[in-house]
């Protein structure tokens, strides 16, 4: 089991308040890292794990430390 699967911190819980307001929309994130809208708005909700090279993905495409997205 993935432990990092079942914690309710990670890229769900950060990911939409760092993308917050700013020029980036879900699509244009999803587009960068190279999956569909609807995946990238299940890992924002939390519906999905992600790998470690994915949350590094998203990380560089919002401009934000990864550990800013754990936690």
């Amino acid at each position: 089991m993935d432990p990092l699967a079942s914690r309710s911190t990670g890229p769900s819980a950060t990911a939409p308040r760092t993308r917050g307001d700013g020029p980036l929309t879900q699509e244009m994130v999803a587009h960068r890292v190279l999956m569909d809208r609807s995946t990238y708005i299940r890992i924002e909700r939390g519906q999905s794990s992600v790998t470690l090279d994915t949350l590094l993905l998203i990380a560089h495409v919002i401009g934000v430390p990864a550990a800013d997205l754990i936690g």
